[in-house]
């Protein structure tokens, strides 16, 4: 069954941004900006009919449905303004138009967002860039969601140039370089992106028995943080990220929601570069007709970032990682406008 209040009211988003722009020498611009949101009254999912955990051991176990506020129902699932979240960040962009044959721009984020949980359509799970993202939350709890955003991306730096080779016919050097040489080496533009960003966030879960279940929906469930769960960086391995001895399954079906937060581990951060050689050569056909010719390379260093590490406790692949991003890939390409 689904339910939505009849006082449900509109989400609404406050935003608010304050910025600096100075030019510099060189046909430099640097802006510099603070960015901030509120979001308030969001729509988010819960089991209405939540039950209250089983007693202890060794008391019987007593069924799911009888431990319902309405025992006749089983999941009723909710959507109601519960989900409040916020957003600041500092924003800083170094640009200088196309001049001269170079552009050049550079974007710098420092960040953070929160939130009680992700939206509908952000809703992934194990094995996916975004790991053990739940958008339903414990209706007897709420606040106990209250952590990074699943779209938290704390350091994220940007760039992009583009660079006419001063080269060839027309450029800067070797500006009569004779036809054919200037068919093999004149008229090249490069353009690069560079990218590095942090990981994404990942939240600590474990499968639980019937007897912890509270709710018949796809809700997560925490564990019990009784050490640092984080290896020293000298002593990760891509087949043991995490610490298993500073996680455990709740010991007692009272709590089956253990103490760990939301989001409170990291994959690794993503550093990757694509450039893209290309070169355009006028036909005698019409003034707009040309031939284009293009190499792009994505991941030109061939470098090897890795997803995340497997994150269910008691999990027999908990802590290994298991995918990486794309490796290096190239293609080749030919373009006629006419």
């Amino acid at each position: 069954f689904r339910y939505i209040p009849a006082d449900t009211r509109t989400p609404y988003v406050m935003s608010w941004h304050f910025s600096v722009q100075r030019q510099l020498p060189g046909k430099f611009v640097w802006d510099v900006a603070y960015v901030g949101n509120r979001s308030l009254k969001m729509l988010v999912l819960a089991d209405y009919n939540q039950a209250v955990p089983n007693p202890p051991l060794p008391a019987a176990a007593i069924p799911l449905n009888a431990r319902r506020p309405i025992q006749t129902f089983g999941n009723i699932q909710i959507a109601y303004n519960r989900d409040d979240g916020s957003y600041h960040g500092l924003q800083t962009k170094l640009e200088r138009r196309f001049a001269g044959g170079f552009s050049v721009l550079n974007s710098f984020t420092f960040s953070k967002a929160i939130d009680l949980a992700p939206g509908q359509l952000e809703d992934v799970s194990v094995g996916t860039l975004v790991a053990n993202q739940n958008t339903r939350i414990n209706y007897l709890n709420p606040g106990s969601e209250k952590a990074l955003s699943t779209i938290d991306v704390p350091f994220l730096d940007s760039l992009s140039a583009i660079w006419e080779l001063p080269v060839g016919r027309n450029r800067l050097f070797a500006s009569h370089m004779p036809g054919p040489l200037n068919l093999a080496l004149g008229g090249w533009r490069l353009s690069v992106i560079n990218s590095m960003y942090s990981g994404n966030p990942i939240t600590f879960i474990y499968s639980p028995a019937s007897d912890y279940t509270v709710s018949s929906n796809s809700k997560d469930y925490r564990p019990n943080l009784v050490g640092n769960p984080f290896l020293p960086a000298d002593q990760r391995t891509w087949m043991q990220y995490w610490n298993p001895a500073g996680l455990v399954i709740p010991p007692s079906r009272t709590q089956p929601f253990g103490n760990a937060g939301r989001n409170i581990a990291r994959s690794p951060g993503v550093y990757n570069m694509d450039i893209s050689l290309q070169k355009e050569l006028a036909l005698p056909v019409r003034d707009t007709t040309r031939l284009q010719f293009r190499a792009e390379a994505f991941n030109i260093q061939n470098r090897t970032n890795f997803q995340n590490a497997n994150s269910v406790v008691g999990n027999a692949a908990f802590g290994q990682t298991q995918s990486t991003y794309p490796a290096r890939q190239m293609q080749f390409a030919v373009k006629l406008y006419f």
